[in-house]
């Protein structure tokens, strides 16, 4: 790796929203600039076409890395099981013909359970990497880290996922609606996912950093007078829009720009020690722990200005 260039672990749900594919463009170019190594790309939900609509990325990008995917078929389904939030989500709110995901997939011919399991491939990439060098930048759920941090050794290592998050890791920066000091009942990307949420803002040793701005960040609008009808990313941002010219809130792309961009002045990270998320009541929230240096990352400019940054990014190289 370069010097001063971030080195990444991308973990995505592509299939919940567009603003996912904005932030893998722009990842993407920045890696083809030479500006950001990536390591590999995990999806965390249990979609059966996320990890090949990332693969369809790449190939546009011409960036070929590791990818790997939680496989739908650990999890059972029904009411009261850790996916029920989530799959409810898809069947109420993105009708088959805004899941964009799929679409993608077709230009690779490939499912999810194709891909290596997502807690085996963050093992490989961590065991290879130099200690505390690794930012996983983390867009959605927490499945596929939570995985990760319940393996054991095995012949990829003999240290344990706590382990090699511990030294390999040197922070864990996350989308997430954690705003201080407020107590939040309406965390999505969390709430998808209760159990892992938990246990993962329980257990994880390398710190969090909360991104939970972008609702007032609107990008992609541009895109359908900017990018060939074909382009994946316009395809992402129409299909799931359900139109052209639409744009949409930028969670994902901010707490990216965050680590694309540590020098921007756009962005403050405060120590607020440790972040919190309870299982039952669904609530996030932070407390004082002496040691602990989870952050709180916030937009410090007028969200008109950071959206128009991101516009400019999102065709960049096109």
């Amino acid at each position: 790796m370069a010097p001063n260039k971030p080195l990444i672990i991308f973990d995505t749900d592509m299939d919940t929203d567009c603003d996912d594919a904005g932030a893998l463009a722009i990842l993407l170019q920045y890696v083809k600039q030479g500006r950001a190594d990536l390591l590999g790309i995990l999806t965390d939900t249990p979609d059966r076409y996320a990890a090949a609509a990332c693969e369809a990325f790449c190939r546009h990008y011409g960036v070929s890395v590791p990818i790997g995917a939680v496989h739908d078929a650990a999890y059972p389904t029904g009411e009261g099981t850790r996916f029920d939030r989530y799959r409810t989500h898809r069947e109420r709110n993105l009708a088959p013909a805004r899941r964009y995901t799929h679409l993608l997939a077709e230009r690779v011919g490939k499912r999810d359970d194709e891909y290596p399991a997502a807690a085996q491939l963050y093992r490989r990439l961590l065991a290879g990497a130099e200690q505390g060098s690794v930012t996983i930048v983390c867009v959605g759920t927490l499945t596929a880290i939570d995985e990760l941090l319940l393996t054991g050794p095995d012949e990829i290592s003999p240290l344990s996922g706590v382990e090699l998050v511990k030294q390999k890791v040197a922070r864990l920066v996350s989308m997430t609606n954690a705003a201080w000091p407020e107590v939040v009942a309406n965390n999505f990307n969390y709430d998808m996912d209760p159990l892992a949420s938990a246990r993962v803002t329980a257990t994880c040793p390398a710190p969090i950093h909360a991104s939970p701005d972008g609702t007032h960040v609107i990008t992609g609008a541009s895109l359908s007078d900017r990018l060939p009808a074909t382009h994946p990313l316009r395809l992402s941002y129409e299909t799931y829009m359900e139109g052209e010219r639409r744009g949409r809130s930028s969670w994902d792309l901010l707490a990216l720009y965050y680590v694309l961009e540590p020098e921007s002045g756009c962005f403050t990270a405060t120590p607020r020690g440790r972040l919190c998320y309870e299982q039952e009541s669904r609530r996030t929230w932070w407390r004082d722990e002496q040691g602990r240096d989870d952050r709180e990352v916030r937009l410090a400019i007028p969200s008109e200005e950071m959206a128009a940054r991101l516009e400019e990014l999102l065709v960049m190289g096109e």
